[in-house]
């Protein structure tokens, strides 16, 4: 791993959360700087607020262009895109040895997990992603039904 500067996480703080961050896909980041024990500031959750992770969405802040969290930074290096950050940090030490047949293997766990991640959140959002699930409950009951009975048990 890099000695150059802390890693920093930039993902959404949510004060009414008991860990008082989203875990959503953020989480996926926290857990492999976590495991390898790599040192992290998680950004949002330690300043309690938003700002920074909004600054770089509205392009603000220097680096690499952003569309969405979780972003991360080293220095100058500022990426985002859960399946890409986790590749990248993946590439740079925190992937399993064992040659290219076990990154790959590595590569598709992500993807099937990114892909899970976001079908269980399209059903409990069917009707518009961005709005408030209180707000399609009825139409979730359906679509959260249609998810556990074709999808979970495949992977489990």
């Amino acid at each position: 791993m890099s000695s150059q500067a802390q890693w920093k996480l930039y993902y959404w703080y949510t004060p009414d959360s008991v860990l008082g961050v989203f875990p959503g896909r953020g989480e996926y980041v926290r857990l492999m700087f976590e495991e390898a024990g790599v040192a992290y500031e998680d950004v949002c959750k330690k300043n309690n607020s938003n700002a920074d992770l909004l600054a770089f969405m509205k392009g603000e802040k220097p680096g690499f262009p952003v569309l969405a969290p979780p972003i991360i930074q080293q220095g100058d290096f500022v990426m985002s895109q859960t399946p890409a950050i986790m590749m990248y940090l993946g590439k740079i030490g925190l992937f399993p040895t064992g040659g290219p047949e076990e990154e790959a293997h590595a590569a598709q766990l992500l993807l099937t997990i990114h892909d899970y991640h976001f079908e269980g959140n399209m059903s409990c959002h069917p009707v518009d992603l961005h709005a408030s699930y209180s707000t399609q409950v009825e139409e979730a009951k359906v679509t959260q039904k249609k998810f556990c009975e074709e999808r979970m048990g495949k992977l489990v």
